[in-house]
């Protein structure tokens, strides 16, 4: 029988404990139904559907540690403002991760009632988050070495994490473009320089070039896991098989707690970093604009919002005649 994303993602005691509480193996049914349509849905990116499906499986996590034992219809307002509440103090989720988090549930909701799973919506009255719009801000660079300088590099998953992060800010890439290279991505000997062949949003090809930070954290990660066939992942989990964005995105958490660094920060940030730092050392923003794999320029454009803000700031605290 085919696993479901749920069961991949539940501990053996998660599962046991949900497993003891009637009415919630209930709303875990709904959840798991839920999480196959929402797999086969069109209308969502992929790391939008992932997203979605982390976020319910937390709910499902928090319901079952409180002992709230629950079916879909017996949910109410304020036990999810109450969640919504511990992914603020507990979790320490910003407020785009708990715009996401409500969004999931109103989402799951809707398919209850759309499908007659529940007559009426429990939740209707939570009014989803506004992700708030603001100018992507870069790390630092000095901030950026240290997080860079934080994986414990005697280990092989520091090695991996090391130069993970090296190629997500030496080549601006997307997480899922990270997780998908493979051997054959490398073009080590290119004419222009080393470079990695990246296929992105759109199934369209680019090539970026890899810096030399890069490509030495490569080659110290592949000494200690070894090297392997044309088509096999070149960074590889735990087990052994292809690693996940999930992954990524739990170990940079760490690393940042560790260097003492805003812990909201996603591996995109690596990526906001780049593009700005590229455009404030004088990088041509079409040249950013490949780099990236943007399809319009006006996308890549916010990146010298960013710039001309830093700018301002910069200006404002160093000029002498600004303060007269």
């Amino acid at each position: 029988m085919k696993k479901t994303w749920f069961t991949k993602r539940l501990d053996a005691d998660q599962l046991q404990k949900i497993a003891s509480m009637p009415k919630l193996s209930v709303f875990k049914g709904h959840l798991e139904s839920f999480g196959q349509y929402l797999l086969a849905e069109r209308n969502f990116s992929d790391s939008t559907k992932m997203n979605y499906l982390s976020d319910l499986m937390l709910f499902l996590n928090y319901l079952a540690d409180k002992g709230l034992d629950l079916a879909p219809a017996d949910m109410t307002p304020e036990i999810v403002r109450a969640y919504l509440a511990w992914c603020k103090t507990v979790k320490h989720n910003g407020e785009a991760s708990r715009a996401r988090r409500t969004s999931a549930l109103k989402h799951f909701y809707r398919f209850l009632t759309e499908n007659k799973v529940i007559t009426a919506d429990p939740i209707s009255i939570i009014r989803s988050g506004k992700r708030p719009k603001s100018i992507p801000r870069p790390i630092a660079e000095e901030e950026l070495k240290r997080l860079l300088e934080a994986p414990d590099v005697s280990q092989a998953g520091g090695l991996r994490d090391r130069a993970v992060m090296e190629l997500l800010y030496g080549s601006g890439l997307r997480i899922s473009e990270m997780c998908s290279l493979n051997f054959n991505s490398l073009d080590l000997k290119n004419e222009n320089g080393p470079c990695a062949r990246i296929t992105g949003k759109g199934k369209k090809t680019r090539l970026v070039p890899l810096s030399r930070a890069s490509i030495a954290a490569i080659a110290e990660y592949l000494q200690k896991r070894g090297t392997g066939k044309p088509k096999d992942p070149i960074f590889l989990g735990e087990r052994g098989d292809r690693l996940i964005p999930r992954t990524i995105q739990r170990n940079l958490k760490a690393y940042l707690i560790k260097a003492n660094l805003d812990a909201d920060y996603t591996p995109h940030k690596l990526r906001h970093s780049f593009a700005t730092h590229l455009l404030d050392h004088g990088a041509d923003i079409r040249v950013i604009q490949e780099l990236l794999g943007h399809e319009s320029l006006a996308t890549t454009q916010i990146y010298t919002k960013v710039s001309q803000s830093r700018a301002a700031e910069s200006y404002r605290k160093a000029h002498p005649r600004d303060g007269f």
